[in-house]
């Protein structure tokens, strides 16, 4: 049967320009949709301040707890858990210590927050896994730059033991060395395949993996594109002693850095443009990876690296790209996107604990940061049947994107994206576009909910649908609010989100 269509007229209005009108045809049917992972939108955390994110032993944090909550309840399962980032190479199983003992550098202007030059991981470091929401899916990160096979085999029997007697979460996957491409004694490809293969396979031996079995292995996790996976597929590697239990590929993407200061402009941020264009260029690693039957994921990304850059990084603009990056990057086939969070960093989805003030929030208590909304919204666009599929829609248009959400291979969410620049300090109007939806029947049903942001550079004062997750507890405040929309006419705002629903 044919797939039958509806078309998406979209009307720019804008008292500088000439009003523009963009066809979109959206089939309500598909076969060619790519497949969408519940956990699309999923955690890195830097290892050195793991327990402040999981609570301590057998006492969860509630505010995290709840919050991921949130995002199961839209989902049908909490985000996946990658825990790691740079600490894990300067860590070292230290079983005389209960938790952690970390040790931090001081901090500075740039860096507020630093990350811990020794992470002492502790007995029940692992345990507090048990925490998170049940189903979390977790990747530990193992110690690969001291290319001490002992300390590698050490911190993964610790985190098997761990996970054996957790009937909760699951451990899914461990990645051995973070970044290596950035390594001092990494000059090539070669040399990382060779130590790699020296302490994983050890590992591997060690804690007895078994093809087709939990835990599996995660391979890369490179920081540039120097290293690719199409050279690691091509050198054997996957056939190669415990290459063979690698079953995902992760590269490492930042959007800019704040290592030195500085920053970028949040409208080259959101830009509709520059978001197509930085992730085309891993096309060919994605296909090489799913070529070879694995699945290709960012297991570290974010706006800014060097945790984020201020009024950028921890604005609404911030979560909108975000929902337009996640989402492309899924049509592309990446698997799952970790976005990176620490203590205190400006591109957090939330700071789990009291006394974070100086991330452009300013709020001493436990607090979600704009970017949670990816989350909320992005999961909400996936739902939870568990089959949902995407299709990006063809939109000749410089500030709106679309996306169609597939269930059973038929249209079910339409989400639209406004990427158009609003400041809080722009005079004048609000720049609106008209959308008008033509082509459905007269008694269609569409309901409406909106992202709605006081202005691009705003930290606060988001709200997803009518309700606000800027609470103490995490638990959404206000009634959920949807608009009907019959075959007419709405406005979107400049930098604004919609998400459709076909009844």
């Amino acid at each position: 049967m044919s797939a039958f269509k509806f078309t998406v007229l979209a009307i720019a209005a804008s008292a500088a320009t000439t009003c523009l009108a963009t066809n979109i045809t959206v089939s309500t049917t598909t076969s060619n949709a790519t497949s969408l992972d519940p956990s699309l939108v999923s955690f890195s955390i830097e290892m050195d301040h793991w327990a402040d994110w999981a609570g301590t032993l057998q006492k969860p944090n509630r505010y995290t707890q709840a919050l991921l909550k949130n995002i199961a309840a839209r989902t049908g399962q909490p985000p996946s858990f990658r825990v790691g980032g740079d600490t894990e190479d300067h860590s070292v199983y230290a079983p005389q210590y209960q938790i952690v003992n970390d040790t931090f550098p001081p901090a500075t202007n740039i860096t507020p927050w630093p990350e811990a030059t020794n992470v002492s991981i502790g007995r029940d470091f692992y345990s507090l896994s048990a925490n998170l929401p049940a189903g979390t899916k977790f990747t530990w990160g193992i110690n690969l730059k001291s290319r001490n096979v002992s300390i590698a085999v050490s911190e993964a029997e610790a985190l098997m033991k761990a996970f054996q007697s957790l009937h909760t979460v699951s451990l899914e996957l461990i990645e051995i060395g973070n970044e290596p491409d950035l390594f001092p004694w990494t000059s090539s490809e070669d040399v990382y395949i060779d130590e790699w293969l020296n302490v994983t396979n050890a590992v591997a031996e060690a804690i007895h993996l078994q093809k087709g079995r939990k835990p599996t292995l995660q391979g890369a996790a490179f920081a540039g594109t120097k290293f690719n996976m199409v050279n690691l597929i091509n050198s054997g590697l996957l056939t190669n002693g415990s290459g063979k239990y690698i079953s995902t590929l992760s590269q490492h993407r930042y959007q800019g850095t704040f290592c030195y200061g500085g920053g970028g402009l949040i409208q080259d941020l959101m830009n509709k443009a520059h978001i197509r264009g930085n992730l085309s260029k891993y096309e060919p690693d994605i296909a090489a990876t799913n070529k070879a039957g694995l699945d290709y994921i960012f297991g570290e990304t974010n706006s800014y690296s060097c945790h984020g850059a201020p009024g950028l990084s921890n604005t609404a603009g911030a979560a909108v790209w975000g929902i337009d990056y996640s989402l492309q990057a899924a049509k592309l086939n990446i698997t799952r996107c970790h976005f990176h969070n620490g203590l205190g960093y400006k591109y957090n989805f939330f700071q789990p604990i009291s006394g974070v003030s100086d991330d452009g929030v300013n709020n001493t208590a436990p607090h979600i940061m704009p970017l949670y909304h990816v989350l909320v919204i992005v999961g909400e666009a996936i739902g939870h049947n568990g089959r949902s599929s995407i299709q990006e829609l063809t939109i000749d248009d410089t500030y709106t994107s679309g996306y169609g959400i597939y269930e059973d291979n038929k249209l079910v969410r339409v989400i639209l994206i406004n990427s158009q620049l609003y400041l809080s300090s722009d005079a004048g109007a609000r720049p609106q576009t008209t959308i008008s939806l033509q082509g459905l029947s007269s008694n269609a049903a569409l309901k409406a909910k909106r992202f709605s942001i006081p202005s691009a550079d705003a930290t606060k004062g988001l709200t997803w649908a009518g309700q606000s997750f800027e609470t103490p507890s995490g638990i959404p405040n206000g009634h959920v609010v949807e608009e009907t929309v019959h075959a007419g006419n709405f406005t979107m705002n400049a930098t604004e989100v919609v998400l459709l629903s076909l009844h």
